[in-house]
C-alpha cells in the first residue's frame, strides 16, 4: 500500500510517497519501507493503512532504524526502516510476505532470474474530493548483479508502461518466484527512469534489523 502523509496544509491534506508492506520476521509483523520515504516527518504525520478507504494506520509499538543511515546521501542498504506491528490490537487480519530465513533465496539469487516488484508511483496517485486515488501497479524485472555494499542488489526494471520516473516506488517488495512458490527477497530504494535500474535492499538486512 502507499505510504500517505499528513501535510497539515488544509487546501492539500494529505500526499501519497512511497510505498510500504507488511512482512514476517521472525514471528513478528513488521511495516517495511525506506528511510527517506518517511524521513522529516513527524511520526504521528505518517499513515500506514491497510486498506483502501481505511481511516486508521496500522497499530505499531516499535521503531527500528537502521543505524548506519545519515542523511539521503547515505548508502543504500542503510535506506530501511521497519515498523513493528501490536498485533495484539489488529482488529483485521493482514496478509503478509513472509521473510523465508531458512532458505534465504536472495542469496541464491542469479544474473537474468525473473523478479517482480509491486509499487505505487507517484504519478498515478491523485487526492480528490472523493478521497485518496490509490493505483498500485506490477511490473517485472530482472536480477543484475550485487553491488559493492552488503545486502544491496542491482536489477533491470522492466515495466508494462512508461513512467517518466520511479517516484513512490521507494520501499516496494521484490520477489521472486521458484517451483510456483513467489518468495520475498527485499524491498527496493532506489530506481532510475533513464536506465531502468533499481537497487534493492536483501532479505539479511531486514533480518539483521528484527533481530536487534
Amino acid at each position: 500500500m502507499p505510504v500517505i502523509i499528513e501535510t497539515g496544509f488544509d487546501e492539500w491534506p494529505y500526499a501519497v510517497r512511497g510505498t510500504f508492506f507488511v512482512a514476517e520476521v521472525l514471528s513478528d509483523l513488521y511495516v517495511v519501507t525506506a528511510r527517506h520515504v518517511v524521513e522529516g516527518n513527524d511520526e504521528n504525520t505518517v499513515f500506514f493503512r491497510y486498506r483502501a478507504g481505511s481511516r486508521s494506520s496500522l497499530p505499531l509499538n516499535q521503531v527500528i532504524k537502521n543505524k548506519a543511515y545519515q542523511d539521503s546521501s547515505s548508502p543504500e542498504y542503510t535506506d530501511v526502516i521497519l515498523y513493528r506491528v501490536a498485533k495484539e490490537e489488529l482488529n483485521e487480519v493482514v496478509h503478509t510476505a513472509k521473510l523465508d530465513v531458512q532458505q534465504k533465496p536472495w542469496e541464491t539469487l542469479r544474473a537474468g532470474e525473473h523478479l517482480f516488484v509491486r509499487g505505487y508511483p507517484s504519478e498515478l496517485q491523485d487526492v480528490k474530493d472523493s478521497g485518496l486515488k490509490e493505483q498500485g501497479v506490477l511490473f517485472n524485472a530482472s536480477y543484475t548483479k550485487r553491488t559493492q555494499h552488503s545486502g544491496c542488489h542491482e536489477i533491470k526494471l522492466n515495466p508494462t508502461e512508461t513512467f517518466t520516473h520511479y517516484d513512490g516506488f521507494s520501499g516496494s517488495p521484490v520477489y521472486c518466484v521458484r517451483d510456483s512458490v513467489r518468495f520475498l527477497v527485499g524491498i527496493m530504494v532506489k530506481a532510475t527512469a533513464f536506465q531502468n535500474i533499481g537497487l534493492f535492499v536483501d532479505g539479511s538486512v531486514l533480518l539483521a534489523m528484527a533481530a536487534e
